[in-house]
């Protein structure tokens, strides 16, 4: 392990239960999001194996209206919607994933579409197909090989770049192989001049080639945009938490497998 960390390995370090000799790892999750085109079938294994959900309370299914004239979306929905009225799982609504039910320093899992952009407020996001979901369902765990880390240090004239122009020079300086083998984790001058919600849009766009993700620090910005939520910790707990998500930026000379510091056109012609 190396002595110092990086967001996304103190989040890793934080919630991992075991590691196997050969490498593989054994990740707690604090919130799986279910999603309709990867569950059926994990809810048909956890049938067939006579187990669980372990933890029904961390498990989201979405509340969601059947489509008018897609009767494979309809079906998808309605056995989503049976599902988890059997398990007795936590429910959502449109939009009440942003409520605080996903905070910094989690590890999230669950579909790309669902999850990606929280890691703009500093939570973890594994993008899981069926057989993760089986996996998870029945242990509130994930095994995986954990995967490198890309360091991406974007510098103050980016933010003022839209999130596909950014994109776009990653894709030219990076390099595509590189964005999709790393986990991508977010620094720089212009990450913390970015409002939280052109963080959010960044990691959405991010995620059409950082198949492993994305992840910034959490820092005042997202605190305040968390503050008051319906989900969001209260009372007693909120400077707990604050306290808790402070700790989570990148120690000074922090470890990562990879890093690229971008350069902004008007910087390469000088």
């Amino acid at each position: 392990m190396p002595d110092t960390f990086s967001t996304y390995t103190k989040i890793i370090a934080a919630h991992t239960v075991h590691r196997e000799d050969g490498g593989e790892v054994i990740i707690y999750a604090d919130r799986h999001i279910i999603h309709p085109e990867t569950s059926a079938q994990a809810f048909d294994g956890l049938r067939l194996a006579h187990r669980d959900v372990r933890r029904p309370e961390a498990t989201f299914s979405p509340h969601a209206d059947v489509p008018a004239g897609d009767p494979v979306r309809a079906k998808l929905l309605d056995t989503l919607d049976a599902n988890a009225h059997e398990y007795h799982l936590a429910r959502f609504e449109t939009g009440e994933l942003e409520e605080g039910i996903l905070q910094p320093g989690m590890v999230v899992c669950g579909h790309r579409s669902d999850i990606a952009r929280f890691g703009a407020i500093g939570a973890v996001c594994f993008f899981t197909d069926a057989g993760a979901c089986e996996h998870l369902l029945a242990t509130q765990t994930l095994r995986l090989t954990l995967p490198p880390v890309l360091c991406v240090t974007l510098p103050q004239g980016a933010a003022a770049l839209s999130a596909e122009n950014i994109l776009a020079l990653l894709v030219t300086q990076a390099g595509l192989p590189a964005l999709r083998s790393h986990v991508l984790e977010l620094a720089g001058e212009a990450i913390t001049a970015m409002d939280i919600e052109a963080r959010l849009r960044l990691c959405t766009v991010l995620s059409g080639v950082a198949a492993l993700g994305t992840v910034m620090a959490p820092d005042d910005k997202a605190a305040e945009w968390l503050k008051g939520r319906s989900h969001a910790p209260s009372g007693r707990d909120w400077p707990f938490a604050c306290e808790y998500w402070e700790t989570l930026g990148a120690d000074k000379d922090a470890a990562y497998d990879a890093a690229v510091t971008l350069t902004l056109p008007q910087e390469r012609s000088a």
